[in-house]
């Protein structure tokens, strides 16, 4: 699976700072993995617009790195089924 999707960074941290949003996109890649069927590796590839400094790269990165989804992936989920 592949998705591609343009990216509204306004809420990421240490990025805004008056630097610009245009040119800014994340490809998202799943593999799945077997026994049982699931989404066994998520890949994130941010692109960032031409001029962006390093120490802001390192700051989208820590950003990304501390994603809500992503440290809810990373621990074990409680996933529950009702049938009323």
């Amino acid at each position: 699976m592949r998705f591609r999707e343009d990216f509204d960074i306004a809420g990421a941290r240490g990025f805004v700072a008056g630097l610009s949003r245009e040119g800014f996109t994340i490809d998202l890649a799943c593999q799945l993995a077997k026994d049982p069927l699931r989404v066994g590796t998520i890949t994130l590839d941010i692109s960032l617009p031409p001029g962006i400094p390093a120490p802001r790269k390192e700051a989208v990165k820590r950003a990304a790195l501390q994603c809500t989804v992503r440290n809810t992936l990373r621990e074990t989920t409680a996933a529950d089924v009702e049938i009323a």
